[in-house]
């Protein structure tokens, strides 16, 4: 087995370029397509709860696909905000209608990197979509699958997503 979420997350950088701000509500709009009046349009809102602290960045990683979530690299979606308010709240529109599903970090250093301690446990906080929460099985960690975690987009439609933030340390 991998160390403990070694490559859970898309490492995904969270540079200059990569940050939104986040206002009180989910105002701030990210249009995936570049266009507003797409006729299959869809609205997605990533509720982002149990953040230890407004410090830093919650960064964003959105799936299509069983087989690149939550390691991959092949997301369709990556972005990094910063966090004004917490619970966060964070809208994405234009995605093309289809089952997806996000896993997060809470970037509190915002140095682009999901940190970890020398036994590679995380030490910033971490979640996914359907507020799925990893678990302890014996001696090894559970990473929700993309089943457990995915959610349907459809056309015209706002779908609401809740993420835990969950901390180890």
């Amino acid at each position: 087995m991998k160390p403990f979420l070694l490559s859970v997350f898309c490492l995904f950088g969270c540079g200059k370029d990569n940050i939104k701000r986040l206002g009180r509500s989910p105002k701030e709009i990210i249009y995936f397509m570049g266009n507003d009046h797409n006729s299959k349009a869809t609205h997605l809102v990533v509720d982002v709860n149990n953040l230890r602290t407004a410090d830093g960045l919650i960064c964003l990683s959105i799936y299509n696909e069983l087989q690149a979530y939550p390691t991959g690299t092949e997301n369709v979606f990556a972005q990094c905000y910063e966090i004004v308010d917490r619970p966060a709240h964070i809208q994405i529109d234009g995605l093309p209608p289809g089952d997806y599903a996000v896993s997060s970090w809470h970037d509190e250093n915002r140095d682009g990197h999901m940190n970890q301690n020398v036994t590679s446990i995380p030490t910033e906080g971490f979640g996914f979509s359907n507020g799925q929460r990893y678990g302890i099985q014996g001696t090894s960690v559970k990473i929700p699958t993309f089943a457990e975690s995915k959610f349907t987009l459809k056309e015209k439609e706002t779908t609401h997503t809740e993420m835990i933030i969950d901390y180890v340390f």
